[in-house]
């Protein structure tokens, strides 16, 4: 067995497998040898089963396993192993792109958002555009080239299905654009290698950090996570995530910050582009007084949204505000989103005796919570953890002051003193201060408000799009 693999090994490496560094070498050495062990057991137990239990002869028991492995090593191999290009090879122009999300309209959030968004762009540039997600069969979606896989099943058949889709879709595709590591990023990644296509993969935080908050007892935050060993679940979910990111040929993330996070991955500095996210363009027609009138406004009124997680910092927001509330008597908060934490806070507000002042408002729709934003005097979010916030760049063309944590990619969109406020997350001693700094000195908070508004075509839609166009054509 250990002269046939050397032999083997040899042959395949000089023939078959590309990279050419040391390091290339090690990793196909491990994984050849890995997949020769896998392969000798699986024959030598299939070779029992077949002439002991099921009474098959012994040569056409050996054929039969034989057969088995070779179709076996095929797949593992298109899998596992990058393999050389025959012939010159012009430059690939990747026309047709596959879209692998894990959510989609009529689903909230940023990621289904901006897989539309994609979607219509790169449409209008004479692009053929499929997109793959999980959700609920809409009447539209054939039509529009959207295929998605139901979540109401056992999670092994969803990924199982979800692969299908793309394996079946990638064939159409010259390229799949996945915009997640795991639940979308796992079963894209095997059915690009099957198929033979390449992926490229939008990254937007860390799956296994935010899974082990949520699932895992894990407490530290993002950048200390980083550098910590935790248990077998998180760090499987991490292997994953990282194994995936390794296995695309280019990833976008929407702020510096995630760029670092994802460096600290192993990748080079080349193979992750930057890209910040843009939002849709914010038109509302009723001014604020309307809107402050039409939503019940009579006082100072602080707005927070977003999903109703441990660290986004709302225990401390809501002490916070009712400490304040000694000082300023018509103080009020709207805290809108859903998630696991939300009974909880609303627990909480009403032990307090806070339900007057704090409103856990739940979900709203993207419309209705545009006009609560304009509609306020200030913006919080007391927040752990942010890659690049929507909601933030959303806030900043209504003209509300801000106030935020200077965390993830905060401080590429509010420079302190200059265009909002940035304090220490969950510091409420700095965050009394901001807040009241910002309610004290309106004539300041303009000014924070204009500059913020300056700083806007940054992360204008055109700019975004022509971005991601220029990465693929030079993937």
């Amino acid at each position: 067995f250990v002269v046939a693999f050397f032999v083997s090994f040899t042959l395949q490496k000089f023939w078959t497998f590309s990279g050419t560094t040391t390091k290339d070498m090690h990793k196909q050495l491990l994984k050849y040898f890995l997949v020769g062990i896998f392969g000798m057991a699986l024959n030598s137990g299939g070779m029992y089963v077949l002439v002991e239990k099921i009474l098959v002869h012994y040569i056409l028991a050996q054929i039969f396993m034989s057969g088995a492995l070779a179709i076996m090593n095929y797949f593992l191999y298109k899998i596992i192993f990058k393999v050389k290009e025959v012939g010159l090879q012009e430059k690939k122009v990747y026309k047709k792109i596959l879209i692998a999300s894990g959510i989609y309209p009529p689903d909230l959030g940023g990621p289904a958002t901006y897989s539309e968004t994609i979607k219509a762009e790169l449409g209008k540039k004479d692009f053929g555009i499929r997109v793959v997600c999980y959700g609920e069969p809409e009447e539209v979606d054939k039509s529009e080239g959207i295929f998605r896989v139901s979540r109401r099943q056992n999670v092994v058949f969803r990924y199982f299905k979800y692969f299908l889709a793309v394996w079946r879709h990638a064939k159409w595709a010259d390229i799949i654009y996945v915009q997640g590591p795991v639940s979308e990023g796992l079963p894209s990644y095997l059915a690009a290698r099957l198929r033979g296509k390449n992926y490229f993969l939008k990254v937007v935080g860390d799956f296994a950090w935010e899974q082990g908050q949520q699932r895992a007892g894990v407490e530290e935050l993002l950048d200390e996570f980083q550098n910590k060993n935790y248990s077998f679940r998180v760090e499987l979910w991490r292997i994953v995530e990282i194994f995936v990111v390794h296995g695309a040929i280019r990833v976008i993330v929407p702020s510096e910050y995630l760029k670092k996070i994802v460096l600290n991955w192993g990748l080079g500095s080349g193979e992750v582009s930057v890209i910040y996210n843009s939002v849709d363009s914010v038109n509302l027609s009723r001014d604020r007084d309307e809107l402050r009138k039409l939503n019940g406004f009579n006082s100072r009124t602080i707005i927070s949204a977003s999903r109703l997680v441990p660290w986004k910092g709302f225990d401390a927001l809501i002490e916070t505000v009712c400490e304040l509330g000694d000082e300023y008597r018509d103080l009020k908060l709207f805290i809108i989103g859903s998630g696991p934490d939300e009974e909880y806070l609303k627990k909480k507000v009403s032990d307090m005796g806070q339900g007057q002042r704090i409103i856990i408002q739940g979900p709203l729709p993207q419309k209705k919570l545009w006009e609560f934003i304009k509609a306020s005097d200030l913006f919080v979010l007391n927040t752990g953890y942010e890659g690049l916030s929507h909601l933030l760049i959303e806030t900043m063309n209504f003209e509300i002051p801000i106030v935020t944590t200077s965390v993830g990619g905060n401080p590429e969109l509010i420079e302190n003193n200059v265009s909002g406020l940035l304090v220490a997350y969950n510091d409420k001693t700095a965050l009394t201060t901001a807040i009241k700094k910002i309610f004290d000195n309106p004539e300041q908070a303009k000014i924070f408000t204009r500059n913020a508004k300056a700083n806007l075509p940054k992360f204008a839609r055109p700019n975004m799009i022509e971005e991601l166009i220029k990465v693929i054509r030079d993937l």
